[in-house]
């Protein structure tokens, strides 16, 4: 699948950048300064596109972090009504804890309810073992 995909689109985006260079020099700063940027930022992450075709698990896309920003900008305008600045403090490091459960897709209710029970007969050490990257659910 890989070689595939390097066999069909390198050279395609071999053409691009090809196009893009010339363009680079044809472009009058003066005249087209908007579009000169443009093509400059193309340029450079040129590289990068390479990248996401020699690798197949990077995505050429940012929907992923795209969806977490769109999340992160609507609590923060939530977080506009929670009424003193310590309570956005507790906020913030909640709505932290639930975005690492989800990242670790995780159920967040099964998660918590064993953390609460577990967390008075843990030693400090062993804290760590309770952060959603490591928890193993209690096995009765």
């Amino acid at each position: 699948m890989k070689r595939e995909r390097n066999l069909q689109l390198v050279p395609l985006f071999n053409d691009l950048k090809q196009e893009l260079d010339r363009l680079y020099n044809l472009l009058d700063p003066e005249k087209e300064p908007e579009l000169l940027e443009a093509v400059k930022y193309v340029l450079v992450e040129y590289p990068s596109i390479l990248h996401c075709l020699e690798d197949g698990s990077v995505d050429l896309f940012n929907n992923c972090c795209e969806r977490q920003i769109r999340r992160i900008a609507k609590y923060r305008n939530n977080s506009f009504f929670v009424g003193s600045p310590e309570v956005g403090v507790r906020f913030a490091r909640l709505q932290s804890i639930f975005a690492n459960i989800r990242n670790h897709k995780l159920n967040a209710v099964s998660y918590l309810c064993d953390v609460f029970r577990r967390i008075n007969k843990t030693t400090k050490e062993e804290l760590v073992n309770l952060l959603p990257h490591k928890w193993r659910p209690m096995t009765v």
